[in-house]
């Protein structure tokens, strides 16, 4: 019980080393996207704060209970306002984003490259092994999404996108930790949401398309 008690203790200060600029940022970008997705699909203005609460905080959550750790989302008195607030935003002004244009898709890839960070980072401050911090960072990333398009009864898009979204998280979060131990942590950390923007971005507009197995079939089921 002892041995149990110290460790948690530990995780809980490994977590307040990341910077909470870094911690807002991301859940606000992630929540203001959620806000945006929403909207578009033409939910009511309570479903799109819920919405945007759960694309911005969902990942987190689940991250911090891996770590056995309170999670930061309901131990803080400003995340849930400040996500909240940002997925309002998004649903009031999802009219001036559109599936086929760049900007959606460009908010996606920095959701997706903030929550990678933070997601990868907690994990390493808390000493897990290196394949924990990668799987902490890719579900930090989108286990949020991956519940709103649940919700809603559509395909994730973790399963059905061609372009490169899974490859991008995974490459993000190796790239951060190899960065962390050999850089500084801000450079870790921009480089990261750089790298994981570009990947999306690049393998959109170039129509690079995930690996599958020799001879797979598709079904429309």
């Amino acid at each position: 019980m002892i041995a149990t008690a110290e460790n948690a203790t530990l995780a809980v200060d490994s977590v307040s080393l990341i910077p909470v600029w870094l911690e807002i940022s991301a859940m606000c970008v992630s929540g203001l996207f959620g806000g945006v997705i929403a909207g578009k699909r033409g939910a009511p203005i309570l479903a799109i704060l819920i919405g945007g609460l759960i694309v911005g905080l969902g990942g987190g959550i689940i991250r911090d209970l891996l770590l056995n750790v309170i999670p930061v989302a309901i131990s803080t008195w400003y995340l849930l306002p400040a996500v909240g607030g940002a997925a309002l935003i998004g649903g009031a002004f999802n009219r001036f984003f559109d599936h086929s244009r760049r900007e959606i898709l460009t908010l996606q890839a920095v959701s997706l490259g903030l929550l990678v960070v933070i997601g990868s980072e907690k994990a390493l401050h808390a000493n897990v092994p290196f394949f924990s911090i990668i799987a902490l960072g890719m579900i930090a990333a989108i286990a949020g999404g991956a519940i709103l398009d649940a919700l809603f009864g559509v395909r994730t898009a973790l399963l059905s996108q061609g372009q490169w979204h899974i490859l991008a998280l995974a490459a993000g979060a190796v790239g951060f930790v190899v960065m962390f131990r050999f850089t500084t942590p801000l450079i870790a950390e921009i480089g990261t949401v750089v790298a994981v923007v570009a990947l999306r971005l690049f393998s959109a507009h170039h129509g690079w398309k995930c690996p599958e197995f020799p001879n797979s079939q598709k079904s429309d089921s």
